[in-house]
């Protein structure tokens, strides 16, 4: 997470300018590919249901048939950079 976070030539150009609050939730995937699937699903949810998958770990429940959440899970990591 530091690398993705930090001000070094290797974060992302978004990332460098953009300090986040904090992280949230993190969920861990097979490859590359099912993780930018997990993500693409995820950012097409309503704040609502961002908000349930957060709280309740709902992933299976929000994205049954349209996804198969067996290839992910959650880890209990938070990023906090204000806290350091």
């Amino acid at each position: 997470m530091n690398e993705h976070f930090s001000q070094s030539e290797k974060a992302a150009k978004y990332t460098r300018s953009h300090v986040p609050v904090r992280l949230e939730a993190v969920w861990e995937s097979e490859s590359r590919t099912t993780a930018a699937q997990l993500e693409y699903r995820i950012k097409r949810l309503a704040k609502t249901q961002k908000e349930q998958l957060i709280k309740e770990n709902a992933l299976a429940e929000l994205l049954k048939n349209k996804l198969s959440c067996e290839a992910y899970k959650r880890t209990d990591i938070i990023y906090n950079p204000t806290a350091q």
